[in-house]
């Protein structure tokens, strides 16, 4: 989770110009960080329910648990995405 916040620290306080080639870069940066940060958590939570057995009645609890994270890293990659078209779309604009 600490390094999904920096991601958005990053986002929502950059100084880079809005239509500068350095903020798309950024942006691919840390769409790039996303994915890392997400897959590895994704992949540990899928291995731990494979472990336990899907119909263990504690796997509810972890369901439960990981739901909010699995909600961050959405939400998180969503503004990544859009922020990332934004400054594509700009700078192919002023080209």
């Amino acid at each position: 989770m600490s390094r999904l916040n920096e991601i958005e620290h990053q986002l929502t306080k950059t100084d880079l110009p809005r239509n500068s080639g350095a903020l798309a870069e950024q942006h691919a940066y840390l769409s790039n960080a996303i994915v890392e940060v997400s897959t590895s958590a994704l992949r540990e939570g899928r291995i731990l329910l494979e472990r336990v057995g899907r119909n263990d009645p504690g796997v509810q609890g972890v369901a439960d648990m990981v739901s909010p994270f699995i909600f961050v890293i959405l939400s998180s990659y969503k503004c990544v995405l859009f922020a990332l078209m934004y400054s594509y779309f700009e700078v192919w604009n002023h080209l």
